[in-house]
Order: structure tokens, then C-alpha cells, then sequence
């Protein structure tokens, strides 16, 4: 078994493994099939595949509140400079180093948005245009319509969760002061609820809201296109309830953890997790539409977030969990950001040098996809220990601050058992 860290988290680094390899296997099905067409059940489960990014986000939501939510039980508030100066070390290095290397080296990123009728592969290259090379430099191209999906392309993905931790230090002392008002742990549910309610009135604007023409070509544009529907789309206002379903998780998770929960708590928590579970199946399995696939599996993931880290699940859980702390799924877990940011120009490298094996069968797909793991594994462990572990250092390097809130009814609450935030996520 993997040595494991302070506040380490059983199962977390399994799951970001999953998300990273779903999304990478879904890309690969996606780009690398050539004119072979997977049989039904398969396509469809490598589409899912792309529901990755929602486990990221649910992700993000729970381990960057739950320490807030540890310091509002304890009556202390965390330092938010020492806050962004970690988030800050976590992202921008390897994200800098992969962008610039595929942008200016070997040429593998979105150069311009994609126009109806065109695939957003018809335009990989060198990133020569300079506003928009600083705009991805700097993650503003999700802003902008010609900026949408250009560079990584999954780096659309950061743009949202740049704006989450901006936002979070402010959403968490919402929750911290409503806590010492009311003297009860459930008011930390309010910053959650506001981006859930938020989020899902966004989601539906967001489909609706098609620049260009309707039908096929309207999601198309919604979806991919150099549009502001597009914008809408992919910003953090039609994604940020799925920050708010993992901030329910962190506390439910915290407040089943802490010392003198009943039983009867834990056993509440349990129930509501698999519910989120169920509800979440049933809706991606009978009703498969835009309008609930981000929603439903964003229960869903947020169901097997509290299974996998609260205490008494019962044994399908505790299955799940060696499973996802195998050494292994915690290796790639570990290195699961540079997978994410490193998958697609490898993608495309093999693409455009006509590195794929028999792309129009099923044993050919099966090759490309394990020379993507495997290349992608090489360059992410590179990335890590070269430059995301050490900017992680120095990220944590100052001393953490702990200032006390003052008197007031937070400071009878019970405190969590244990200090220790989870290691810095995705």
C-alpha cells in the first residue's frame, strides 16, 4: 500500500484517478476511432466518460470546503491569502509548462474556435495568435467567444474552477457567520445551497440560450461554436452547481466525522448517500437528456464522495475503497492533473503523425487507447515530480493561520475529530 499522507482521505486519489482516465478514454473513442463505430452500449459508456469533468468538479467542491468547514466547528477562520497562494502553486505551474510545450513545441492545441460544419481538430497547430495565447496563458478564453475550447481544450474546464476559489473564502464565511448566528452546523449547508439553486437556473438558461440555428446545429454551437452560448455553456455560472453538490458532501462528511456524532447521524448520512446514488442512476439510465446528465451525475458522484470518506458505509463501499486505494489508482490519482491537461495533445500528436493502429477496428482502438495511457502516464509522472510537486512546496511553505472568530455560539459546536485538511486536489 501506497505511504499515506497527513489528512490523507481514503479513496480520494482513487476517484480523481477514475475522473482523469474517463475522460482520457472517452477523448480516445472520440478521436482516435477512425471510421470504426463502437457497438451501442460501448459508445455510450465512453461518452459518460466525459462526466470525469463533474466528478473534478464535485471534487473540487468537497476538499476545498471541508476545511472551512473544520475552522467554523473549531471557531477559527482560515487565512484565504494562504488559501489562494496554494491554489495558486496547485494550477498555473503545470498548467503553464504543458500549454506552452504543446502550444510553441510540438503544436498540439486548439488554434481558433470551430465554425459550423467544421470539427474543432481541423484547427490544431502552434498557438501563433498573441491575444489569444495570452488569454490562455492567463485561463480568460473560456470569455470570449472566439477563446471557447481553444488551447487544451480541457483546459475549459480550469476557467470555471478559477472563478470557484475566488469565490469560496467569501461563500465560506457566509456559511461561517449564518453558523454563529444560529448555532447550528446545517447553516454551512447555505453557501452550497445558494451555488446549487444558482447553478441549475443557469443549466437551463444555458440550453436555451442557442445563438445560431436551431436543431443539430444549434447544440452544435452551444456546445463547441465561437459563440456566447457557447461562453454561457462552459462558465462557471451552468457548472457551479456541481462545486455546490461537493461543498453538501464536505458537510455531511465533517459533521458525521466529528467527535459525539450518533450513530443514528452517520446511519442518516448513509441513507442520504445512497439515495444520491440511486437518484442519480436512475435519472442518467432513463433519462438520458442534456438537461439532467450534469445534474443527475453530479448527485450521483456526490452520493459516492460521502460513501467512499464517512465512516460505517457497510461493505460495498469499503469494497470500492480498496479498490481505489490501490496502489495503482493512488499513483494516478496523484499525477491525475498533468493526465488531464497532458491527454489530448498526445491525442493529437498521434493523430497528426499517423501514429494510430488500425483505427477502424475494435482491437486497433483498444492499442491507440493503451499507448495514450501510457504515453500520458510517462509525461504526467515527468510534469509531477519535475514541476507540480515542487510548486506544492512552496505553496505550503508558510506556516498555517489560524485566526479565532471570536465568541459566539460557533465556538460550541463540537470539534471534528481531526485537523488535517486533505492534500491539495485537482
Amino acid at each position: 500500500m501506497t505511504q499515506k499522507r497527513a489528512g490523507w482521505l481514503p479513496g480520494i486519489e482513487g476517484l480523481r484517478a477514475v475522473a482523469a482516465l474517463s475522460v482520457l478514454t472517452a477523448h480516445v473513442f472520440i478521436l482516435l476511432s477512425g471510421t470504426y463505430s463502437p457497438p451501442r452500449p460501448v459508445a455510450m459508456s465512453a461518452a459518460l466518460g466525459l462526466q470525469g469533468v463533474t466528478l473534478f468538479f464535485c471534487l473540487s467542491g468537497f476538499l476545498l470546503y471541508a476545511p472551512f468547514v473544520r475552522a467554523a466547528l473549531r471557531g477559527t477562520r482560515p487565512s484565504a491569502q494562504r488559501f489562494y497562494r496554494r491554489r495558486f502553486f496547485r494550477i498555473a505551474p503545470g498548467y503553464l509548462v504543458i500549454f506552452l510545450f504543446s502550444a510553441l513545441v510540438i503544436g498540439t492545441v486548439i488554434t481558433r474556435a470551430a465554425a459550423y460544419g467544421e470539427h474543432t481538430t481541423d484547427h490544431v497547430g502552434r498557438m501563433l495568435d498573441p491575444g489569444l495565447l495570452l488569454s490562455n496563458l492567463l485561463l480568460v478564453q473560456g470569455y470570449f467567444p472566439r477563446g471557447v475550447l481553444t488551447g487544451l481544450t480541457v483546459s475549459w474546464s480550469l476557467v470555471p474552477e478559477v472563478v470557484f476559489y475566488l469565490l469560496l473564502p467569501g461563500l465560506a464565511w457566509l456559511g461561517i457567520r449564518a453558523v454563529r448566528r444560529f448555532d447550528r452546523v446545517w447553516w454551512l449547508l447555505l453557501p452550497a445551497g445558494v451555488l446549487i439553486l444558482v447553478g441549475l437556473v443557469c443549466h437551463h438558461l444555458a440550453l436555451e440560450s442557442v445563438t445560431g440555428p436551431g436543431g443539430e446545429a444549434g447544440n452544435y454551437y452551444r456546445g463547441s461554436g465561437a459563440t456566447w452560448s457557447a461562453v454561457f455553456w462552459h462558465s462557471f455560472l451552468a457548472r457551479c452547481h456541481l462545486f455546490g453538490f461537493g461543498m453538501v458532501a464536505a458537510v455531511l462528511v465533517v459533521a458525521v466525522a466529528r467527535e459525539g456524532a450518533s450513530a443514528r447521524s452517520v446511519r442518516g448520512v448513509t441513507r442520504a448517500a445512497w439515495a444520491a446514488v440511486l437518484v442519480g442512476v436512475v435519472l442518467t439510465g432513463l433519462l438520458h437528456d442534456d438537461r439532467l446528465i450534469d445534474p443527475s451525475m453530479g448527485m450521483l458522484f456526490t452520493g459516492v464522495i460521502i460513501l467512499v470518506t464517512s465512516p460505517g458505509p457497510g461493505w460495498p463501499a469499503r469494497l470500492s475503497v480498496r479498490f481505489l486505494e490501490s496502489a495503482p489508482m493512488v499513483y494516478v490519482g496523484r499525477i491525475s492533473y498533468s493526465v488531464y491537461l497532458w491527454h489530448v495533445p498526445v491525442i493529437f500528436f498521434m493523430g497528426a503523425h499517423a501514429l494510430r493502429v488500425v483505427p477502424s477496428s475494435a482491437p486497433g482502438l483498444a492499442v491507440n487507447l493503451l499507448m495514450v495511457v501510457a504515453v500520458t502516464l510517462g509525461l504526467s509522472s515527468i510534469t509531477y515530480y519535475a514541476v507540480e510537486a515542487p510548486a506544492m512546496r512552496r505553496g505550503a511553505r508558510n506556516p498555517v493561520r489560524r485566526e479565532p472568530v471570536g465568541a459566539g455560539p460557533a465556538t460550541s459546536l463540537v470539534q471534528p475529530a481531526g485537523e488535517a485538511a486533505a492534500h491539495p486536489p485537482r
